[in-house]
């Protein structure tokens, strides 16, 4: 694959990428293609424990008349 071709494919992907880089991913990964894939799997883990923290201080009340969210404190 020409460099330039490679070049442009790491760029559209920093681009899907959205954001930058952790550091530790960096610190871990020498190679940018391995940071690259390596981001949005620690992206996914990180929503998933904020998931799991944001379903124990939420509770659902099915009331006849709501269906509204209400916070525990």
């Amino acid at each position: 694959m020409s460099t330039a071709i490679a070049e442009t494919r790491l760029n559209r992907a920093l681009e899907l990428l959205g954001s930058s880089i952790d550091p530790e991913i960096e610190e871990s990964y020498s190679a940018i293609e391995a940071r690259i894939l390596a981001q949005p799997l620690e992206n996914v883990e990180l929503a998933e424990r904020r998931l799991r923290e944001i379903q124990k201080l939420v509770v659902t009340l099915k009331k006849p008349w709501s269906s509204h969210l209400y916070f525990v404190t």
